[in-house]
């Protein structure tokens, strides 16, 4: 996950319970390069190998989910109509490294 997630800036999410209780957190990834992906399960490999993305920027994206209790688990996400990645940018949330960054080539 480190390698993925930026470690100064990240976008993350909570969950809360009808209580304002945090249910679970979530982090993400967004934007990963093209074929840069951490240990993911076949089912999350097929999903960005076969989900469509219309958008005129492709993004992929991967969260890592804690739950309570450990209900923990990973999701996968994918732009696929409108402009998520000029939205992401307009949010100044950070992205993923670069190919070259994550290679460790300057």
């Amino acid at each position: 996950m480190s390698r993925f997630v930026p470690s100064e800036r990240f976008t993350f999410s909570v969950t809360l319970t009808e209580h304002s209780e945090v249910k679970r957190v979530g982090f993400y990834a967004l934007k990963l390069p093209n074929g840069q992906w951490p240990a993911i399960s076949g089912r999350l490999m097929k999903f960005f190998q076969t989900a469509p993305s219309r958008d005129i920027e492709e993004m992929n994206a991967l969260a890592w989910s804690f739950g309570r209790g450990g209900d923990n688990y990973m999701k996968a996400e994918r732009s696929y109509s409108g402009r998520l990645v000029e939205l992401m940018k307009q949010w100044n949330s950070p992205m993923t490294a670069t190919t070259a960054e994550l290679v460790g080539v300057e």
